[in-house]
């Protein structure tokens, strides 16, 4: 067994917009909605996909691919169409038992792969050839350690260690308490902080 991470490079501007058209006629038809209903809504991602310019140095874009950075709709376009990459090829791997484990946090992935039956080289060209305008950047185990998110899990003989992981940027900085900020925002990093002590299983 070997851990390893996936980081999905410039997910929302790469996506395809055909793909992503595809991918929602694809999962409306899976889950019984009626022609009708599945043509409007086609018709409606049409016009949102198509609608998608940025202004830069006073001058206006329009991308050839992607979606939005900060809209409240890229999320949800993202995860419909990795969701049907990891459907259509993620599970072929899982099936085979190359793959034991595999979890995504929107562009960040952790994998469980078994050394017998692949090598992390393979899996990574494997997964490169799935779309061309997404490109996965492979982080393998260092001396039984690896980063993800912000924890660093170490692989023991027959348990997995987790410490929390700060970045070489981080400046553990939060909101002055003072500051005119809502009540909430100055909470919400130690609320983040609370959840991941109480809900993860950190070493002591």
């Amino acid at each position: 067994m070997k851990l390893i991470t996936l980081d999905i490079k410039d997910l929302y501007t790469n996506l395809p917009t055909q793909g992503i058209i595809q991918t929602a006629n694809f999962w409306l038809h899976k889950n019984a909605y009626n022609i009708e209903e599945t043509k409007q809504i086609g018709t409606l991602l049409q016009t949102i996909m198509e609608q998608n310019y940025f202004q830069y140095n006073n001058l206006f874009y329009k991308p050839k691919e992607g979606v939005a950075m900060g809209s409240p709709r890229s999320g949800t376009l993202a995860e419909l169409y990795l969701q049907r990459i990891e459907n259509d090829y993620i599970k072929q791997w899982i099936d085979s038992e190359e793959i034991h484990y595999y979890k995504r946090y929107v562009d960040d992935i952790i994998i469980f792969i078994n050394i017998n039956k692949i090598q992390e080289e393979q899996l990574l060209q494997g997964i490169n050839r799935i779309e061309q305008n997404l490109t996965f950047k492979l982080t393998a185990e260092d001396n039984n350690k690896i980063n993800f998110l912000d924890l660093t899990i170490t692989r023991k003989i027959n348990k997995l260690e987790i410490g929390i992981y700060r970045k070489e940027t981080n400046t553990d900085t939060v909101i002055d308490c003072l500051s005119n900020h809502p009540t909430e925002q100055k909470m919400a990093a130690f609320g983040c902080y609370i959840n991941r002590l109480v809900t993860l299983p950190i070493t002591q």
